[in-house]
Formats: C-alpha cells, structure tokens, sequence
C-alpha cells in the first residue's frame, strides 16, 4: 500500500510540473496580454532551446502567439506539430490542433483532439480552460461550448480568478452581460491586482449606450496598471468614437511602448492604426516609414489603401490597393471584399468604371450572398451617366430574383433617361406595385406621361396626378415636404388644364390652377396653363365680339 501511494503522489507531483509555469512562460504570457508577440516569441524560442525535452506549454503558447497575429497560422500549426511529434501525449498541443480544426469548420475531429487533451491532462482546469477559449477565439466560434469547458476549468480550481475572467467572456459572447459581469465581478474579488478583469468590466460598458462608464473604468485601469497596453488600446477606441481626437495621439505612443517597437510591432501598429483606431493621417506616416525598412512587404499597402480611401485621397488609394492585390495575387490568396469595396470605389473616382466593375464582380465570385454588390455596379453606372449599363445591371438583379422596389426605382431613371418610356413607365409601375403609397414613383409616371404626350392632347398622365391628390388628403409629408408640395402642385395644375380641356369650364379649371399656385406660387407647370388659359379665354372673347 505504502508504494502504491507513493506512486499515487508521485504521479500528482509529476503533473502538477507538467501544469506548472515556469518563469519564462509567465513571462511570455505577459507579453501575450501586452500584444507584443515578437517578445513572447523570442522567450519561449530561448526557453525551448534551453529545455527541447519540455513539450508542454512552451511549444503551445508559441504557436499561439503566431496564432493571434492573425496572418501567421501555419507557423502555429508547425509549433503545436513539433510538440506532438515529440510527445503524442501533449494535451496544451491537441488543443492548439482542435483550434485550427475548428477553423477549418470540423467540429467533431476538433472534439476528438480535445478529448485526447483532456485525458492526457488527467482532466486538469488549465486544459478545460484552453479548450473553452479555444471555442471562443476560433474563426468559427462557439460561446455555448466555451461555456461548459470553462465552468469545468473554475469548477476545478475555484481559487482562479482567470478561469472566472474566462468564464465572463464567454457568456458575452452568448449576450448574456449580466452573467459577464457577474463572473468579471467575482474575479476582482479574488484578485484585485488583474488588470484584465478591470478592462474586460469596461467592455460591457462599452457595449451599451453608458461609454462614459466604459472610460472611467479604462482610466482606472490606466492609472492603476500604466504597464497594461490592451487598456489603452480599448480607451483609444472608445476616444475615437466620441471624437476626442486630441487625447488619441498620447495613448497610441504608450500603447506601441508597451506592445513593441521593433518592425514586426510596427506592422501590427499600423493594421491597428487603420483598423480600430481610425487614425488615418497616422497610418499613412508610420506605414510609409514602415515601407521605407521593409519594402517588400505588401501587406503595408493594404493599410495604406484604406486610409488614404478614407481620406478621399482616391489616386493613392488606387496606386497603394493595386500594390496590395498584385502581392495577394503573387502569393496565390486571396483578398477581402473590404479590400475589393475600396479599390473599387477608388477605381470609380478616377474614372476607371472597367476596373471598378471587373473588381465589384470579383466580389460577387468570393461571396455569392454579397447581392448588394449589384446596387453597387448599378449605381457606378448610373453616377457615370452609363445609362445602358446601370439598366443591364439592375435588370440582371431583378431577373436573380432579388429586385427590390429601390431597384426599380434606379432601373426606371436609368430608362428614362434614355429615352425608353415604355420600360421606364413599366419600372415605375411596378414600384407602386410593391409600394402602393410611394409618391416619387407616380410623379415619375406622370412626367414620363408628359414626355410621351408631345402634343399635350392625349392627357395620359391624368390617373398618375389623380392618385398624387388622393394621397396627400392622407399622407402629412404634403403639408411639410417642399417636393411633395411641388408634385401636389403639378398635379392641381395639371387637373385644370384636363378639366377646361374637356370641359370648357374656365371657371372650374382656373379654380385648380389657383389651387397650384396657392400651393406653390411659382409652379412652372401652373402658371404655364394659367398662361394658357388666359389666351384661350381672350381667343373665345374676341370670337364672341365677331
């Protein structure tokens, strides 16, 4: 018995150093929060070469520093790799597989590594604990599953205070920010000295119309951790949404301090710049510096295509994104639609509607389900006086089954504006099909009447203006909106010309035109029939005379 529990502890001891953290994985772990990854790279890379035969968490939490740097995942997965190979057992490596399996939309082969993990680890809470973030942090993630592993990871070391911070995250990811606070909460109470617990309180601020809240709790968190760089990270973000530019510039220059200042750290800063801060002017210097080191990485043109597009600045942002996409293209991958919207739109305003079209469609073959895309060919064609094409694209919408009533409206002015009345009027007709109140599409009707009638006899746009006056005893917006005054007026002007035309009835048909001026003195429309009228009254008075 007395060997079999010696046995017993030695086991628990040898698992307790397979769990433990040295110092320089603390260490790089701290560098992980601070997002300075080139650091925590250089310490575990030293520690492993120090230690090859510890395959435990050095060889994980390498690969998940390449991990979170987004762009670097086969690096991650040649790390996780490297520590199965040397010991199938690694349960910190299976989980590192299980995450880029459930990248890779395999939840079950994922499920399996994490089984592997967890019976490799005798069960323990670190392990429940990474898998959970695991489910959290993937591109495919699954909060409900996040949930239960990290209950299991408190519920097996209720002293951790980072299990409960876990646990918080998880249930915001579900929504559920009460519950979030609630564990958040806790975590302070049993470590008053993490900081993340204090930045991840100030995020469930953020998420509501309170930002206020969310800033006090980054200042405190700033002022009581100056070295923690995700809270001036989260505080500059919020800055920027209120637009206190002026208290943006001396945060960013710490947060780059503490997350590194050497190449690698300067590219992150520049995708960060572009992508949450929204400092556009920043981005544009510190990523043309970048250049200057390092001009062969074209990723920097992808940061800089966005700000200068921002900016308006459509010539750079065409020149920088055309730089971008052929490296993409060198490497055999793949651009984003963002990178696609904003070298169209910048293609577009430079004249170059082939290039913007060819690269709206390339849109459409990434990602079927983006049918906007054809408002956004449709509505270039159409700012370029591109009639034709405007109405090929929206006609090629419609016939996808995706027309909208704002699709026709497009498709009805592009044919009118070429002339083709018949399509224009079956277009605008078709709008108040869908939408049997909208004023616009009958005053379109009427004028598109107008223009076929040349003659002025045929008054084909009477039933338009009669629905125009039916609608304004009921809709407000003729009693407020100047245009629909305008249609309102029209169509009273209009009336009195139909009625002294097939009536006679001077009398009648100048009550209706002064009712068009009463609405809108200088209706066009009215004071031409007014004009109208008089000339035909002094015509029958002077025959009256003879």
């Amino acid at each position: 018995m007395k060997k079999i529990s010696a046995l017993i502890v030695l086991s628990f001891l040898a698992l307790q150093v397979v769990f433990s953290q040295s110092a320089p994985i603390k260490e790089a772990k701290m560098h992980l929060d601070n997002e300075n990854y080139t650091a925590a790279q250089k310490n575990l890379t030293d520690y492993i070469a120090k230690n090859p035969k510890d395959i435990g968490e050095a060889y994980y939490y390498l690969g998940e520093s390449y991990y979170i740097e987004g762009e670097k995942v086969d690096l991650a997965r040649e790390q996780w790799n490297k520590g199965i190979a040397l010991d199938s057992r690694s349960a910190y490596n299976r989980v590192g597989i299980g995450k880029l399996l459930l990248d890779d939309n395999k939840p079950a082969e994922a499920a399996k590594e994490f089984a592997l993990a967890i019976r490799y680890s005798k069960e323990s809470p670190a392990i429940y604990s990474v898998i959970g973030t695991s489910y959290l942090n993937t591109k495919n993630p699954k909060p409900d599953q996040a949930v239960i592993y990290l209950n299991k990871a408190r519920d097996g070391d209720p002293k951790s205070s980072q299990y409960l911070v876990q646990l918080g995250d998880a249930y915001g990811a579900q929504n559920e920010s009460g519950k979030a606070m609630t564990n958040y909460e806790f975590a302070s109470e049993k470590d008053k000295n993490n900081p993340e617990v204090i930045v991840k309180m100030a995020r469930i601020w953020a998420r509501t119309t309170q930002k206020e809240q969310a800033v006090a709790k980054l200042e405190e968190a700033i002022s009581k951790f100056p070295s923690y760089a995700p809270a001036y990270k989260d505080l500059v973000e919020l800055y920027v949404q209120q637009g206190k530019s002026s208290k943006v510039t001396p945060l960013l220059q710490k947060y780059v301090q503490l997350a590194g200042t050497d190449l690698p750290a300067r590219k992150r800063y520049v995708k960060y710049l572009a992508f949450q801060a929204k400092d556009y002017d920043l981005t544009i210097a510190e990523g043309n510096r970048v250049l200057q080191e390092d001009p062969s990485d074209y990723t920097m043109y992808r940061w800089l295509g966005w700000a200068y597009a921002e900016k308006k600045q459509y010539q750079e942002a065409y020149d920088a994104l055309t730089k971008y996409l052929d490296g993409v293209n060198a490497k055999g991958g793949t651009a984003s639609a963002t990178e696609y919207n904003y070298y169209a739109t910048a293609a577009s305003n430079i004249g170059k509607q082939d290039v913007a079209v060819a690269t709206y469609r390339r849109i459409l073959e990434t990602d079927s389900t983006r049918t906007d895309v054809y408002d956004l060919i449709g509505k270039l064609y159409f700012d370029s006086k591109m009639y034709t094409e405007a109405a090929a694209s929206y006609e090629e919408k419609i016939g996808k089954g995706l027309g909208k009533a704002a699709d026709y409206v497009t498709l009805g002015r592009s044919y009118e504006k070429l002339k083709n009345y018949t399509k224009a009027d079956s277009a605008f007709a078709k709008v108040n099909e869908l939408s049997p109140t909208y004023v616009y599409a009958y005053n379109m009707r009427a004028r598109i009447a107008l223009d076929v009638d040349s003659t002025g006899t045929l008054f084909l746009a009477k039933p338009q203006y009669e629905k125009i006056i039916e609608l304004s005893n009921t809709d407000e917006k003729f009693k407020t909106d100047k245009t629909y005054k305008s249609y309102l007026a029209d169509a009273y002007a209009y009336m009195g010309a139909y009625t002294f035309n097939s009536t006679q009835n001077t009398t009648e048909a100048l009550a209706l035109i002064d009712k068009a001026l009463g609405i809108e003195p200088e209706n066009t429309l009215a004071k031409y029939y007014k004009e109208q009228l008089a000339k035909a009254a002094a015509t029958n008075t002077k025959g009256n005379r003879k």
